[in-house]
Parts: structure tokens; sequence; C-alpha cells
């Protein structure tokens, strides 16, 4: 019989084993496109870029752990840009997939995160991503394709300001 001490250690160490990437080919996974937890992925997505979120990467990361299968990772400019990111996703995510989560970490921390089991959105501001690299982390899962996902970044356009001719003073 193991004693509490062992027992603790051995779940940390399954706990630290299933949330670190391995390299790949530990667990059996269909075709990117035959996800079913793709399309969720996609709205998390489309729903970050409505509000400007920045620099969106998603990575299929089921065959590097057991914690969840994909992880999507963005940038805001700033704490209310990034509560009003997180807000859209919940709100689509429930909209249009039934799905609720409850957001954790603050927007002053710098990283909030929504937790849907098979996905995790990482919403930070570019400091915080910058330190915590989490690409790097998962460089081995499989990058989800966002081209004619994302729309475009085109600048706003400008308003051009027509001044009125007064004949009066003309």
């Amino acid at each position: 019989m193991m004693n509490s001490g062992k027992k603790a250690r051995k779940k940390e160490q399954q706990f630290a084993e299933g949330m670190s990437p391995s390299d790949g080919g530990d667990y059996p996974v269909c075709a990117m496109e035959d996800d079913p937890t793709l399309p969720e992925v996609l709205t998390a997505v489309k729903a970050a870029d409505e509000r400007k979120a920045g620099n969106i990467v998603a990575i299929r990361v089921a065959t590097l752990t057991v914690m969840t299968e994909f992880m999507v990772v963005l940038e805001g400019n700033s704490r209310p840009q990034n509560q009003a990111i997180a807000q859209n996703i919940e709100e689509k995510m429930e909209e249009m997939h039934q799905r609720k989560t409850k957001s954790q970490g603050a927007p002053e921390s710098g990283w909030i995160l929504l937790d849907y089991g098979d996905i995790i959105v990482h919403i930070m501001t570019p400091k915080s991503r910058s330190y915590y690299d989490l690409e790097s982390f998962w460089s081995n899962g499989e990058r989800v394709p966002l081209d004619g996902v994302l729309k475009p970044n085109v600048p706003e356009p400008e308003i051009a300001v027509v001044e009125e001719v007064d004949p009066f003073w003309s």
C-alpha cells in the first residue's frame, strides 16, 4: 500500500506528464479537417477577430497531451480590449455551440484563460505573451490554418472632411 506522500508525488508526476508536450504520436487523432472540435475552434477565432484581437494562432495539441485538444493564443492591446475579446468568445461559443466556461485570470494580470476542456483560449497582452511564449512550448503541435478565417488587416478608411463653401465669404 502506498503512503499518502508517495501517492501525492505520483499524482503530481502524472499531472505534469499530462501537461508537458511529448514528441507526438502518443494519442490517436483523426485528420485535422475531420476533427469534430474544429468548428468550435474556428468560432472562438472568429469571435476574437471580431474584437480586433491580434496575432491569433490556433494549435492542435491532441497528439502532445491529454489535457486538451486545441490551444488558441491571441493578444489584445489593452485590458479592456482583452475583456471584450473574452466576452465575445464566451457569447459566440454559447450561442453557436451551447458551450459555457468561466474565465480564469483577471484583465489586470495580462492573461485571461477560457477553458472549454477540449479547447483552451489564452487572451494575453503582448508583454505576457512574449514572456510566457506558449507557441514555443507547443511548437510540436499542428497549426490550424486560419487563412480565409481571419479578416484581412485593412486600415480603417479615413473620413474626408469637406469644408462647406459659404458664398458670402467667397
